[in-house]
């Protein structure tokens, strides 16, 4: 069996790779929430916009039977 000897340097290397390993998860975090953001606010303005459309529709339609 053999040991593993650890020297500063192997411990500050993988220290070091740990920061940049929760840097990276925390800078993808924060740009799937933005994205998640962004799809919520275009979704919501998809909605308006169909629902301005059907209003318009509706008016239309109430304009034509009233001739």
């Amino acid at each position: 069996m053999g040991r593993v000897i650890e020297t500063a340097s192997d411990v500050s290397d993988v220290e070091s790779r740990l920061m940049a390993l929760t840097d990276q998860l925390q800078r993808r975090q924060s740009e799937a929430q933005r994205i998640k953001l962004e799809h919520k606010r275009i979704s919501k303005e998809k909605l308006k916009a169909q629902e301005s459309a059907l209003i318009k529709q509706i008016e239309v339609s109430t304009n034509c039977t009233s001739l």
